[in-house]
């Protein structure tokens, strides 16, 4: 039966992520999955996130799957983070989240749904897959609910954001350079 099966081409996303590692060259940026890393080229955990796990694993007593919405709470927690904690759609209950597999995955089920027909939403969302991770959202749900692990998440967060703007403006300075250079 396996046979028959044609070997598809590679992904071209995987393909240049390993052209990025076997590449020898010290000056080369990679351009594969939008993974942020360190100085030394390691994905860090963040502490926040390192605390949540482990109360995570303390009190988890399953290993059960969510719906096809997603976990309610990490929805919950999502919304009052986009939206604002006193935000009055959430107040009044007129808001729909759904939790996605990443960022491809929403705008994959947005692509898919009209805006005003939220069931339409959650029927694209249930096509897409049928059961979205539970233990990275439960870990999100503990960080965004508890304003200790909230707030060393930001900090850490916000040390992200500020290496990575330096590095687009050092990649941009770079550039022009050597357009100068030509």
């Amino acid at each position: 039966m396996f046979e028959a099966l044609k070997q598809l081409p590679q992904d071209p996303i995987l393909q240049l992520m390993q052209m990025f590692r076997y590449d020898i060259r010290s000056d080369k940026v990679d351009l594969g999955i939008g993974v942020y890393k360190d100085d030394e080229g390691n994905t860090p955990i963040m502490t926040a996130v390192h605390e949540a796990e482990r109360r995570l694993l303390e009190g988890e007593t399953t290993k059960s799957y969510v719906g096809p919405a997603g976990a309610a709470g990490f929805n919950d927690a999502m919304a009052r983070l986009i939206m604002g904690d006193s935000n009055s759609l959430i107040r009044d209950g007129r808001t729909s989240v759904i939790q996605t597999p990443g960022g491809c995955g929403a705008l994959s089920i947005r692509s898919r749904s009209c805006p005003s027909y939220i069931w339409r939403i959650r029927a694209s969302a249930k096509a897409s897959r049928k059961m979205p991770p539970a233990h990275g959202a439960a870990i999100v749900e503990i960080i965004l609910d508890d304003n200790v692990l909230r707030a060393e998440w930001q900090l850490e967060l916000g040390g992200m954001c500020a290496r990575i703007l330096s590095l687009r403006h050092a990649f941009a300075d770079y550039l022009m350079a050597q357009k100068e250079a030509r």
